[in-house]
């Protein structure tokens, strides 16, 4: 197992509190602007001719959310399940009430970090012409299947 996968589960371990925080402040930030200017606490997206500030936090806060919730959690299950993969563990235990496939980001993201950290250096397979018959990522991606089937 690689010790950068460690590492880079840690960080995202720690990564939602230190998103959460600057959502608050952010929040913050808002409710001041929205005091200051006399704007009702309801439909925020109706000023945003008038008061393109507000709306730029509003932006920002809301895309710190997306990111909190979708990008930095599916990365945190793709960390979670590589460092499983290459540790040799069968998914039915590493997983064992998901009933669903893997949807496209986090499969994604697997495939890169087994590819970048496992020990099995994925090449393309090539033809007589020199073609790319099967990718490498094609290959590692046979091999997770595999193991999600375990």
């Amino acid at each position: 197992m690689s010790i950068y996968l460690k590492i880079k589960s840690k960080h995202l371990a720690l990564e939602p509190a230190i998103i959460r925080k600057e959502e608050q402040k952010l929040k913050k930030q808002i409710d001041w602007y929205k005091t200051k200017h006399q704007l009702s606490t309801v439909d925020t997206f109706n000023y945003y001719k008038e008061h393109p500030d507000l709306y730029n936090m509003c932006l920002r806060r809301g895309s710190l959310i997306y990111h909190r919730s979708w990008d930095v959690r599916n990365e945190a299950r793709a960390t979670y399940l590589a460092r499983a993969y290459l540790k040799g563990m069968p998914y039915k235990v590493v997983e064992p009430n998901v009933r669903e496939k893997l949807w496209a980001p986090v499969m994604e993201s697997l495939i890169r970090m087994v590819m970048k950290y496992g020990s099995v250096n994925y090449r393309p397979d090539y033809n007589e012409l020199r073609k790319v018959i099967k990718t490498a990522e094609a290959k590692a991606k046979e091999d997770i299947l595999k193991w999600l089937e375990q």
